[in-house]
């Protein structure tokens, strides 16, 4: 893999992370209780879905490398949206495909060889599927256009899917995401989250937010030092990069979107 890919996935690391890193604060923001017993079961509850992934991954590459996909687009798509805003259907499902479909299929022999190196030989039969997929996001991103001539709203969603799609176009795959994760949908997800805090919770937040994120680093790169041939860049390295990562971001995405916590006043 070129030295830019690395640079691009050192970013994603580096500046990713520390927004997963928020996870506690966000499980206490939706009613989680913030108590010693409950801190220790949510934690553990975080780890074992982490090891689920992984342990999954390895049996089942193909599988888990389709539901990763499906589910960081979708995720990716919840982010354009604020909590109480109605979603468009649309919209939604536009900018659901930046990652799992517009970026495959603009550059699908580069992307071949990630998907090729996560899931094996079968890693071929996403390409037919995409393909397809591609044409049916071509009608709704029509759609989406239509009712935005229309309408005029949300301007600023619309045009950053347009600069997305040119970015996707003119560069590698990796770098193209690497610029939304981390200049987009990191540093939008964090600001949603700390401007919702006091000043006492903002400080407890990026606290946590910092120790999180140096233990994750410090087992993401051990692990891939482990593995690395000679301290140098290998096959091995870049899979358990990638895993790692979805390994930390399923339990991320199931907490921010998909997690509605309620418990009784006493506890």
């Amino acid at each position: 893999m070129e030295v830019y890919n690395w640079i691009a996935m050192l970013c994603i690391i580096l500046l990713g992370i520390p927004h997963g890193a928020l996870d506690n604060t966000i499980a206490r923001m939706k009613g989680w209780p913030d108590t010693v017993n409950y801190f220790f079961v949510f934690h553990f509850s975080y780890i074992v879905i982490s090891l689920l992934v992984i342990v999954f991954w390895l049996y089942q590459p193909l599988i888990s490398l389709i539901i990763f996909l499906l589910i960081s687009g979708l995720h990716f798509a919840h982010s354009e949206y604020n909590d109480d805003e109605k979603i468009n259907k649309a919209s939604f499902f536009s900018h659901a495909g930046l990652v799992p479909i517009i970026i495959p299929w603009m550059h699908t022999e580069e992307v071949i060889d990630i998907f090729l190196l996560l899931a094996g030989d079968t890693a071929t039969l996403l390409i037919p599927i995409i393909t397809y997929l591609f044409y049916t996001w071509v009608f709704v991103f029509f759609l989406y256009t239509v009712n935005f001539i229309r309408r005029k709203s949300s301007v600023q969603r619309y045009v950053q899917l347009i600069i997305s799609l040119i970015l996707i176009y003119v560069l590698p795959p990796l770098i193209s995401f690497s610029i939304y994760f981390c200049l987009i949908h990191g540093p939008r997800h964090m600001n949603k989250v700390l401007r919702k805090l006091s000043k006492k919770e903002r400080h407890q937040a990026k606290k946590e937010t910092m120790i999180y994120s140096m233990v994750t680093f410090l087992l993401i790169f051990s692990s891939a030092y482990y593995v690395s041939d000679n301290k140098m860049i290998s096959e091995d390295l870049l899979r358990i990069t990638f895993i790692a990562l979805a390994a930390l971001t399923v339990p991320h995405m199931i907490l921010v979107d998909y997690m509605k916590i309620s418990f009784k006043k006493n506890h």
